[in-house]
């Protein structure tokens, strides 16, 4: 199992936010809050054991790149963790990638140790 994560969000400080708990945690983590088509190479390049997703800032390209990871050969056994957003936001995540994890922040810790746990 690698130990790597991946964190998307379109505000830095807010990925920083998520990451820094998770290093503690022992984890290696990147973050991308630039561009989902970058984060979605990085992601296939960095072979993480999960991607973090914030659908807090920019839900439809959150929605896009869960989409596009769960389509794509290198990553489609990736798991996925939404985080935040609203009611709205999850249907639309649901139907991007029906297989995700939703948390809220202060619960991306416990989800990652219980996936980790099935691996």
């Amino acid at each position: 199992m690698s130990e790597r994560l991946f964190i998307v969000s379109a505000d830095p400080s807010f990925a920083q936010q998520l990451a820094r708990p998770l290093r503690d945690r022992g984890w290696q983590v990147d973050t991308e809050s630039r561009d989902s088509a970058d984060a979605c190479w990085r992601i296939s390049q960095s072979n993480p054991f999960a991607v973090v997703i914030s659908l807090d800032f920019e839900p439809q390209c959150a929605c896009d790149l869960a989409c596009a990871l769960s389509v794509a050969s290198v990553t489609r056994n990736t798991p996925i963790v939404f985080v935040g957003g609203t009611a709205q936001d999850r249907e639309a995540a649901v139907l991007a990638a029906p297989q995700a994890r939703f948390v809220e922040a202060a619960n991306v810790a416990w989800e990652l140790k219980q996936l980790s746990m099935r691996a």
